[in-house]
């Protein structure tokens, strides 16, 4: 094969050559002005930003096809420039700036998914924002340059010259062949020539061949690590990742067949219930689509089941499909007016009577309920943001792990729909076998730290089975006007009062805590008892009047005033306590 050496090329169209070269460097300037801007506005809203798909948006993969070409090419014009023993420092500068850029673009791209996992540090992202902000100041440098040289603009003398100062020789176009029918002999000496060349070439130029071969571990190492590791990644618990505006992660998993009190749910069902913490981080409400969230089992594809999430309210709340309130909004300003002693508040005035006068106004900022106020922005606390959901299964589907499978897009290749999915694999914890948690007796302090309750406690000091039951309630005339009236709860017949001296004291952060009314007996209560040599065990029915604001009662059947071995037994979902009430 014969081949022409290139320098001739490049002496004959240097001008239109970089002209050409005009494109990449303008656009690899706007590219890095674009992520200086991102990263001052970021740093400016005290590192919170509303835009997603950030790392594929600013780092492309156009920016980084530019920046080796524009490296590569400059390596050849330098090497003419030596050549011709021609000063080539504009050359380095930018070999030396274009790689800094690369180097800098496969680190940005790294923060920059970090900062859509929420995973943000405000040091590197400050020293990111100091080196971005000059950076385009060097690319504004190279594109006049560049300019310069293409249209024959001599610096030094300040003058347009018709041609570029460099002679072309024979030498420069001269031809040379690829063998292809040599004899062996001439091809080793070929092939020992050109490795000497290269030998000679690459101590001579000890940092530019470093630059190339770093370039290209870069490259190909960049490259394996945003398919397998970011586009093909397997998340695992807790692990947050982005699905559209939302920071999402699987908190806890569960396999189970009973709900928050023990109780079966159905026949030869399980249920895989799994807590996903959701963050919305847009502008507004917005929700998920459970279709989405598919689990294929045994080549079977499960979606989560709409109808059973109220099961399992110890483990988070129930995500029944509506929108999500954004994690973040601006507070707002709620006045308050008081006025002076002696005063009240009348139709915005202060009022003794004899005068009015104008209030005390203050300004207070304000959350919905839900938010916690965090100098001027209203959070949704990251205890708040939990949801479960539940896929139900059948006894062979049953599994130590699960991979979850998100619908994340869908492109369109040629007419053909190709989905992607965010994929999280989990180990979800067996609750099917009961544990005996023990054996207690009244005024025993009992700890349900093992349980979905968290750090809660509880005590039964005293329990009563009566036919009727005299409590206190208050009763107001006027808003200052209050008295204390007796009234009685009669239980029906065939039935007895229970009446429960405890104290619960309850795990705040918990999600029965959060998501219930706390009425504990209702949801994990029972008594047991033997009646004629049978074993009984019977809910305990809430039937405490409304005014009734201290304590709580309840109503079992009145045969267990005749029982022997009387027990209440609390069962919080495969855990149970039992307590002696003889």
């Amino acid at each position: 094969m014969i081949l022409k050496k290139p320098y001739g090329f490049i002496i004959k169209h240097f001008k239109i050559i970089n002209f050409l070269l005009l494109i990449p460097t303008f656009y690899i300037t706007m590219c890095i002005s674009d992520i200086a801007n991102f990263l001052k506005r970021f740093v400016d809203n005290k590192y919170t930003t509303f835009e997603t798909g950030i790392a594929g948006k600013y780092i492309t993969l156009w920016l980084l096809i530019s920046l080796v070409f524009l490296i590569l090419f400059n390596l050849l014009l330098l090497g003419l420039m030596k050549k011709k023993k021609k000063t080539g420092k504009v050359y380095v500068f930018s070999i030396i700036f274009y790689f800094i850029i690369f180097m800098l673009s496969l680190m940005l791209y790294n923060q920059f998914t970090s900062i859509e996992l929420g995973r943000i540090n405000t040091t590197i992202i400050g020293i990111y924002k100091d080196i971005m902000g000059f950076t385009p100041y060097a690319g504004y440098f190279l594109i006049v340059s560049t300019l310069f040289r293409a249209v024959g603009f001599n610096i030094k003398t300040l003058k347009f010259d018709q041609t570029i100062d460099i002679q072309l020789t024979e030498e420069d176009t001269e031809e040379f062949e690829i063998a292809g029918k040599e004899d062996q002999a001439d091809l080793k000496k070929i092939a020992i020539h050109i490795i000497r060349e290269l030998r000679y070439y690459a101590v001579e130029n000890k940092f530019i061949v470093t630059c190339i071969v770093v370039l290209l571990l870069l490259v190909i190492t960049s490259n394996v690590y945003i398919n397998i590791g970011f586009y093909n990644k397997k998340y695992a618990t807790n692990e947050n990742f982005v699905l559209n505006n939302m920071l999402l992660s699987v908190k806890e998993s569960y396999i189970t067949n009973v709900d928050q009190g023990g109780n079966q749910i159905a026949d030869n069902k399980y249920f895989l219930v799994v807590k996903l913490g959701i963050d919305n981080t847009g502008w507004q409400p917005q929700a998920i689509r459970l279709k989405d969230f598919l689990i294929q089992v045994n080549k079977k594809n499960l979606y989560p089941a709409l109808d059973q999430g109220n099961k399992f309210l110890d483990i988070a709340k129930n995500y029944d499909g509506n929108p999500i309130p954004q994690k973040i909004i601006d507070a707002f300003d709620k006045p308050t007016y008081s006025c002076e002693k002696g005063y009240y508040l009348k139709n915005g005035k202060c009022s003794n009577k004899k005068e009015n006068i104008d209030p005390v106004i203050e300004n207070h900022f304000y959350c919905p309920e839900g938010y916690e106020l965090k100098g001027t922005k209203c959070e949704i606390p990251s205890t708040n943001n939990e949801y479960v959901i539940a896929y139900e299964l059948e006894k062979d589907q049953i599994q130590n792990s699960y991979v979850m499978k998100i619908l994340n897009k869908t492109t369109n290749d040629i007419g053909e729909l190709n989905p992607s999915y965010k994929m999280i694999k989990f180990k979800p914890t067996n609750l099917l076998n009961k544990e005996d948690m023990g054996t207690f007796e009244l005024g025993d302090e009992i700890n349900l730290k093992e349980t979905t309750l968290g750090e809660a406690t509880f005590k039964i000091n005293k329990v009563s089975f009566v036919p009727s039951y005299i409590y206190e309630y208050q009763y107001c005339h006027t808003e200052k006007q209050c008295e204390i009236k007796q009234d009685v709860v009669t239980a029906k017949a065939g039935k007895l009062l229970v009446v429960v001296d405890d104290e619960i004291k309850y795990d705040k952060n918990s999600s029965f805590y959060k998501n219930t009314k706390q009425e504990f007996y209702k949801y994990f209560g029972k008594t047991s008892y033997l009646y004629e040599n049978n074993e009984f065990v019977n809910k305990l029915k809430d039937v405490t009047p409304t005014r009734m604001k201290n304590g709580r009662v309840y109503e079992v059947s009145s045969t267990i005033n005749f029982a022997t071995n009387k027990k209440i037994i609390i069962t919080i979902r495969n855990k149970y306590f039992t307590v002696n009430l003889e």
